[in-house]
């Protein structure tokens, strides 16, 4: 596994643990999201595994950001404690500079 897909393995175990959570808590909505979250950070890894760099840093970005948006749409709107709406939309905020920035370098490269 490469340097750059490290924090995509990350993301996607956290993703996966955010689906546990709403599984346990009985909640449908944020089971399949955690899942759907988690499967396309699995599949940003697997690209970039197989050397295709760019494309598996462009679907890390799209499914961070579009994750980010609706946890921290939903955080600040609810008035939700920090855990767990703050914190995924924390992480996926981190998600997509670094997915964007390392998108981006080897955009220049290619």
């Amino acid at each position: 596994m490469g340097g750059s897909a490290h924090l995509g393995m990350t993301m996607a175990a956290l993703y996966a643990g955010g689906a546990a959570m709403g599984y346990k808590a009985g909640c449908q909505a944020s089971t399949a999201a955690g899942l759907l979250s988690a499967a396309g950070m699995g599949t940003s890894v697997a690209l970039i595994n197989k050397g295709e760099h760019l494309g598996g840093h462009a679907v890390g970005a799209a499914v961070s950001g579009i994750t980010g948006f609706f946890m921290g749409r939903r955080y600040f709107s609810l008035r939700h404690p920090f855990m767990p709406n703050g914190f995924f939309a924390m992480v996926s905020g981190l998600g997509l500079v670094y997915n964007v920035y390392k998108g981006n370098e080897w955009r220049d490269s290619w």
